[in-house]
């Protein structure tokens, strides 16, 4: 087994409980979103979960298309089908991983951190209106 397919798979292994945290923690998120709670606490419960997760998603997603490089890169150096057959589902599981990640932190994360760029962004828009007109 290459170096490359080793991190691959401490990758996957990794991604995927990252997953299944993301996929709690989003019920948690849609709970406390029924109950009310506005924008900001959202993002700021539980010691900003909500933007740690996010992060942690860009870094997977960027650590993932180095992999995919450099699984991509050893193809020539591949023996036999078996090896080419384990490069192609390796790279195959990544790219899963990467769009379940994605499609995760899209759900509610994602929305919640627009909406506050948003709203953060038009506070600050009419704040320098305000102070243009005076």
């Amino acid at each position: 087994m290459t170096k490359t397919r080793v991190i691959a798979c401490i990758y996957s292994v990794y991604t995927l409980i990252y997953c299944l945290r993301l996929y709690l923690y989003n019920g948690q998120l849609k709970q406390l979103e029924k109950q009310g709670y506005n924008i900001f606490y959202l993002l700021s419960a539980n010691h900003y979960a909500a933007i740690i997760y996010f992060l942690e998603a860009i870094v997977l997603c960027v650590v993932a298309i180095f992999i995919e490089f450099f699984l991509f890169k050893s193809f020539g150096e591949i023996n036999g089908d078996k090896e080419f057959l384990i490069n192609i589902a390796t790279i195959l599981i990544i790219f899963i991983l990467v769009v379940l990640t994605i499609k995760l932190i899209t759900i509610p994360i994602l929305r919640l951190i627009c909406k506050a760029v948003f709203i953060g962004g038009t506070a600050v828009a009419f704040m320098f209106l305000m102070d243009s007109e005076s």
